[in-house]
């Protein structure tokens, strides 16, 4: 099998990899296969490279990825911006699960990823997010805050007035002109 690398979607995948996967001779420009089945595999070989890491590897990782995700966010390429922000939570995701001591440390990626959805005008997916932030910081402000920006350009302003008013009270210094502006 080559050693060449194909990158496709995001993920660098190798013939040799997949091929330990009984897949083989695989190229995403000949082969008619969704981009979710080559994902999940992506996604399942690097789970099983993941496992392998230290504690460290998995945090300097999770932080890079963030990282690229605050690069695609910048150049507007939101999609991007999702894919590393989730990238970044599943790592975390597996240094809590290796060492429970730790628990699940960035929760304000689903802050960025929320952020991401409203500026793709994908707004349910928005406040969804919004709500697995604050169901794991309920006393932060800034998730009612964005959440409530969310609704509001879903149309919703009663849930946004709701949100906004909330984020006041938890000492989020935006919510106040947002308030004043739309909640009447």
């Amino acid at each position: 099998m080559s050693k060449k690398r194909v990158k496709y979607s995001r993920y660098f995948i190798s013939n040799r990899s997949l091929g330990t996967m009984g897949i083989k001779n695989f190229n995403p420009m000949k082969n008619n296969i969704s981009l979710a089945l080559i994902c999940a595999i992506s996604f399942l070989s690097h789970a099983y490279c993941y496992s392998q890491s230290s504690p460290s590897d998995i945090m300097m990782r999770a932080d890079k990825i963030e990282k690229d995700g605050d690069t695609y966010f910048e150049q507007r390429d939101y999609n991007g911006a999702i894919t590393s922000y989730r990238s970044a939570i599943y790592n975390w995701q597996l240094l809590s699960e290796s060492n429970p001591n730790i628990g699940f440390v960035r929760p304000e990626l689903y802050l960025k990823i929320s952020n991401s959805y409203i500026l793709s005008l994908n707004y349910d997916l928005a406040i969804q997010n919004c709500n697995e932030y604050i169901s794991m910081v309920p006393k932060s402000g800034e998730g009612y805050y964005i959440r409530g920006v969310a609704r509001f350009d879903a149309k919703d302003n009663a849930g946004a007035c709701k949100d906004w008013v909330r984020a006041e009270l938890l000492g989020a210094p935006k919510a106040q002109s947002k308030i004043s502006q739309y909640c009447k």
